[in-house]
């Protein structure tokens, strides 16, 4: 079902001279040959990892294709970076590699995705997973038993097609993810007025989507973090379970490798004050879109690489 990451891709160890130079790297264990053996190991403490190496349903959708090669550009960046020494030995990562959904058709490779992340789910650890197309959030949240948000310039809630080839592309996960009974509640932040229609919005409200756009945001960290408090009520408990972050939330100078970039988007620390603030609570992340055949030096490999070592750390 997925294709182990090779463990000879990942950083080496610390050098001899230097031992303390400890990375990332060194957390991570490779999930080879028996599945149900590595999920009776995985405690709740621990971070699981989750590649989808897909890009159809960005096809399917107009978008630029490349977004196939995403989860292993961000690993690539993620594992050699350096963990805080505190948190060294807390947790272990695991890795099940990407998964094999060019074997199966599309809708088929997302119901097996999502059937496996509720395996994952029950473990109690946390789920950190890399698309691919940003119809991959379907897999990931559909039943998730808490809010999700969702950091994007789009919706993503596009009606599915009349022609089966071109269903659940990457314009439909949130609208697949509402339309199914119990779903979660979903708040949608750093909307585009330019990139969303008036009907898309309407459908959205009439399923109680909380929406922010990202003109409605004001100038600074500060005041943009207490609009986002209050429009999303953050200061409730259990506020948010989940974070979906189409990489297209933010402006093409910091994210020029995505599959739809964008002139404007959000300011990247508004990100990463969210995963910080919400660290307690959130245990799933996903990032998605990241098209590494258009990424200029790497900035958007690596900036995906840094909000996931913030939800990982």
């Amino acid at each position: 079902m997925f294709v182990p990451y090779p463990k000879s891709l990942l950083h080496p160890k610390p050098r001899t001279e230097d031992p303390s130079d400890v990375r990332v790297a060194a957390r991570v264990h490779c999930v080879e040959g028996n599945f149900e053996n590595a999920l009776g190991q995985i405690k709740p403490a621990d971070v699981v990892v989750l590649g989808y190496p897909d890009d159809r349903g960005v096809d399917r959708n107009g978008g630029r294709i490349g977004a196939s090669e995403g989860p292993d550009e961000i690993r690539k960046h993620l594992y050699k970076m350096t963990p805080p020494p505190e948190r060294l030995l807390d947790f272990r990562i695991w890795d099940f590699g990407n998964l094999a959904s060019w074997s199966m058709d599309l809708l088929e490779a997302h119901e097996v995705a999502r059937r496996f992340v509720g395996d994952l789910r029950r473990t109690g650890a946390r789920l950190l997973s890399f698309g691919g197309g940003h119809d991959w959030a379907y897999p990931d949240f559909a039943g998730a038993p808490g809010h999700v948000i969702n950091l994007d310039a789009h919706l993503d809630m596009r009606p599915n097609p009349d022609e089966s080839s071109r269903a659940g592309h990457s314009g439909t996960p949130f609208r697949r993810i509402l339309s199914e009974k119990n779903p979660p509640h979903v708040s949608a932040l750093g909307l585009q007025r330019s990139c969303n229609a008036a009907s898309h919005l309407e459908w959205a409200h009439g399923h109680r989507v909380t929406t922010l756009f990202f003109e409605e945001l004001p100038s600074g960290l500060g005041p943009q973090w207490e609009l986002v408090v209050h429009r999303l009520e953050l200061h409730k408990a259990d506020a948010v379970y989940a974070l979906s972050i189409d990489l297209d939330a933010f402006p093409q100078s910091d994210a020029p490798g995505v599959s739809a970039p964008q002139a404007v988007g959000l300011d990247t620390a508004l990100a990463r004050e969210l995963i910080r603030r919400l660290k307690n609570q959130t245990r799933q992340m996903g990032l998605y879109e990241l098209n590494p055949r258009f990424d200029v030096d790497g900035h958007t490999a690596r900036l995906a690489a840094r909000l996931a070592w913030e939800f990982l750390f």
